[in-house]
């Protein structure tokens, strides 16, 4: 009995899937071919192991996309006597992983510093106001004042009562809170916010401020 071409091409088995060192062997190569097929093969393995690192889908992602890169750029470091591609490559996820997870900690510090620096700026210009505003016998003092009472007035009365009372009364803001019964932590949300309206409205004064202290 003749088959039929399409018949015969049914029964052709496929090729057996190359093996992680064949591909390694062919990344170094630089078969790009090789890359995405170990990418296809071990891209949801690798995904859930950055992931437990960076719980983050785009930091994750990010990561994954760098492990590959990495793959590529240092096939030829890999060494088959030292062990099988896949531990090579979970152990580099993993360094990538927490390499990433660094960054993204040193950055969150950056930034908490930079709002530190920015509050203590607000804080110094503001008190700078105030300082000159209170000496009536310096220049300019009358002009702050009424400068002062103004931008004090276009603030929510939450605010300006915090800064009234943390800047004129010379509280502390444990003592505001205690003699308000409002937490702790709204009253630091209040002078933050005040404080960063009233350094911003207050930059047109900073250069006459510096010449009259």
């Amino acid at each position: 009995m003749l088959t039929s071409p399409d018949s015969t091409e049914k029964l052709t088995p496929k090729p057996p899937e190359p093996t992680d060192e064949a591909l390694m062997q062919a990344i170094i190569e630089r078969e790009q071919r090789a890359l995405d097929q170990l990418y296809a093969r071990y891209r949801p393995l690798i995904s859930k192991i950055v992931s437990e690192i960076l719980p983050n889908e785009a930091d994750a992602e990010e990561a994954l996309q760098d492990v590959f890169m990495e793959i590529w750029t240092r096939a030829a470091n890999f060494d088959v006597r030292k062990g099988k591609p896949l531990g090579w490559i979970i152990c580099m996820a993993r360094r990538r992983a927490i390499d990433h997870y660094r960054k993204i900690r040193r950055r969150a510090e950056a930034s908490e510093k930079l709002r530190l620096s920015a509050d203590e700026t607000s804080g110094a210009a503001v008190s700078g106001i105030i300082a000159v505003a209170s000496q009536h016998d310096q220049p300019g003092a009358s002009d702050l004042r009424r400068f002062l009472v103004g931008i004090m007035g276009s603030l929510p009365a939450e605010q300006s009562r915090v800064i009234h009372l943390s800047y004129f009364k010379e509280l502390s803001q444990r003592e505001i809170a205690s003699r308000t019964g409002i937490p702790l932590g709204t009253i630091k949300t209040r002078l933050d916010l005040a404080l960063r309206k009233l350094a911003q409205k207050s930059m047109p004064y900073r250069q006459e401020l510096c010449h009259t202290h």
